[in-house]
């Protein structure tokens, strides 16, 4: 490609750089392998140990915790469910290494994968909390989360929320419910 500005020269790298997270996300976690990861995450429970860290930790990086893995899996997860027509690499909002594998979770301040479409924007918050302290861990973070995209966005687009765990409290999806009015 021609590159006639810095703006060009940086807009390249970032389009180079995403490829190689592309590449590197097909050829390691294809479909199954990425469903069998989600599935080991699910069974994952630290109280009972049904699924060890190491379990998960094993398929995908020592880098990072279940929690982290679960954020990751959730953004490639999507990416193929969209088929592989949204632009996951910036989406993220968790830390990555130089080989493309999670580092750590989102941090508070934002929410774990912003997905922006043409009409309208998706953000995936993720956790593997059972659902006993999903209330008081994730009902504000994810609620605030969501309203902070939608006054953030300049051209009016709306962002809707979508809760994931490994578990739902049927007491924290009627008050996210209640929460869309």
């Amino acid at each position: 490609p021609t590159v006639s500005s810095t703006a060009d020269l940086v807009e390249y790298y970032r389009r180079k750089e995403a490829q190689e997270f592309y590449d590197i996300v097909s050829a390691k976690f294809p479909k199954d392998k990425t469903i069998q990861i989600l599935r080991d995450i699910v069974a994952y429970d630290g109280r009972k140990g049904s699924v060890s860290d190491n379990v998960v930790m094993n398929q995908v990086t020592h880098n990072t915790n279940t929690p982290g893995i679960f954020e990751y899996m959730l953004g490639i997860a999507w990416w193929y469910l969209a088929e592989k027509n949204v632009n996951l690499y910036f989406s993220y909002n968790l830390r990555l290494d130089s080989n493309f594998m999670p580092t750590g979770a989102a941090s508070g301040g934002q929410g774990d994968i912003e997905v922006d479409y043409n009409s309208f924007g998706l953000l995936l918050e993720a956790t593997v909390q059972n659902k006993n302290s999903q209330k008081a861990g994730e009902l504000e973070p994810v609620i605030r989360h969501t309203t902070n995209l939608n006054t953030r966005t300049v051209n009016g687009k709306p962002w809707y929320g979508m809760f994931v765990a490994t578990e739902l409290d049927h007491n924290v999806t009627n008050i996210f419910h209640a929460m869309q009015w």
